[in-house]
């Protein structure tokens, strides 16, 4: 009799989803949440946009019966103000610096370096300054553990002269100020009686950058608040619980994401895996997956100025990588596992997509770094100049919904497929 009760529960649940992906319903639910975020305006911190976009996703969440809290968090912004950078005696315009040294009113490197086009030094960048044109290049560049890197302007990049053989010596003078920033996660939890412990915690950044951001990430964020509609309001059980986080300070450096792992690291020891939803608003569906087995005790971040751990009145810095994600390696079964449910969601939808790979520039990266399985799904066009989905003339184009649509029943027959 249990096992009857069990397959028509089984039963049951599958009919739910996929009842819901058998037409556009999730694509046309989460483009009214689009519009809403984009009308907002840019959604960056400290902005009413911000305070608006909270409001919203909390109000969402809470309609689903569901836990809702507002995970509160601080960094610190640096100025740099009168702040300057000398290569030998000369004086250079920097955009930003990133500096693995602790912080006073003057820091001397006596350093090779390189600039960051120069492809044949990529792998040699260990204890170097790195001087780059492209601040986004940071990330990037991060991995390879420099001692410093400098963005400065293209036609300051293109006027240095940097021989590789040669040491410099770079100088940072002048008082570095700074200031305390807030920003919010907003968690939603599904709490229910479930036969484990653990937990899938399913991420999208609500900020934006350089515009409203319908694509990223506003699509994320209204694919997450629908699925968090599709499972809290539909499903009684489900074999494991349900966490949704919309992640604040995305855009600065997975600030938001950071955070929430500092500091419930007994709901993160507990998580089965991450699901992050980033920019879906392309017709050809992206994976990225954990790198299977990859040693954790090897690290690949630089410490970040601007990541801090806050707790309410104090905060400080933190000064290694170790610091910031732990020392952990990803449990090769447990990612193997993962990959292959989400191979078999894409096969029972019928869906072709491309392959990410691992390790790229995304928030699930935080999780990767605590020996956590993450699946990031995304997007991507076959045409780079059909890059639109930024604007809220783009919401209601059919197009749109339709790849947000699709996501949604990626994600959705993921975690049908975990939960069996």
């Amino acid at each position: 009799m249990k096992y009857r009760i069990f397959f028509a529960g089984v039963m049951l649940f599958n009919c739910l989803i996929l009842k819901a992906q058998n037409n556009n319903d999730f694509g046309l639910k989460a483009s009214v949440h689009v519009k809403k975020l984009c009308d907002f305006g840019e959604r960056t911190i400290g902005t009413v946009a911000e305070s608006k976009t909270i409001e919203y996703i909390k109000k969402e969440f809470e309609a689903t019966g569901m836990s809702v809290e507002i995970d509160t968090f601080a960094f610190r912004k640096y100025h740099l103000n009168d702040r300057k950078v000398y290569i030998n005696e000369d004086k250079i315009a920097i955009k930003a610096a990133f500096v693995n040294h602790p912080l006073n009113d003057q820091i001397v490197f006596d350093s090779y370096c390189v600039k960051s086009d120069d492809k044949e030094d990529i792998n040699k960048l260990s204890d170097r300054v790195i001087i780059t044109s492209l601040s986004n290049n940071t990330i990037t560049l991060s991995k390879f553990k420099p001692k410093a890197i400098l963005a400065v302007d293209q036609n300051v990049f293109d006027t240095l002269k940097i021989s590789r053989s040669e040491k410099y010596k770079f100088t940072f003078k002048g008082n570095l100020e700074s200031d305390w920033i807030k920003s919010y996660n907003v968690v939603a939890t599904y709490n229910h009686d479930s036969p484990t412990d653990s937990t899938i915690v399913i991420t999208a950044h609500w900020d934006s950058k350089n515009g409203i951001g319908a694509g990223d990430n506003a699509s994320g964020t209204a694919a997450l608040i629908e699925l968090s509609k599709l499972f809290s309001s539909r499903l009684s059980k489900l074999k494991y619980p349900l966490t949704f986080i919309a992640t604040g300070a995305e855009e600065l450096g997975f600030i938001g994401a950071t955070s929430y792992v500092l500091n419930h690291s007994e709901k993160i020891d507990n998580c089965l895996f991450n699901l992050n939803i980033d920019n879906i608003s392309y017709p050809i569906p992206s994976i990225e997956t954990s790198n299977i087995g990859q040693n954790k005790t090897t690290k690949d971040t630089l410490q970040s100025l601007l990541l801090y751990k806050h707790n309410e009145s104090q905060g400080f810095l933190l000064n290694s990588p170790e610091e910031i994600y732990g020392n952990h390696q990803t449990n090769s079964n447990s990612a193997i596992r993962i990959r292959n449910i989400y191979e078999d969601s894409m096969k029972d939808l019928d869906y072709e997509f491309v392959d990410a790979g691992c390790c790229s520039g995304t928030e699930s990266r935080v999780f990767d770094y605590m020996g956590i399985s993450y699946i990031r799904l995304g997007s991507i066009t076959a045409n780079s100049k059909g890059n639109k989905a930024n604007t809220s003339e783009d919401v209601y184009d059919d197009s749109f919904i339709e790849n947000i649509n699709k996501s949604g029943k990626i994600a959705s027959q993921i975690l049908l497929n975990i939960n069996k």
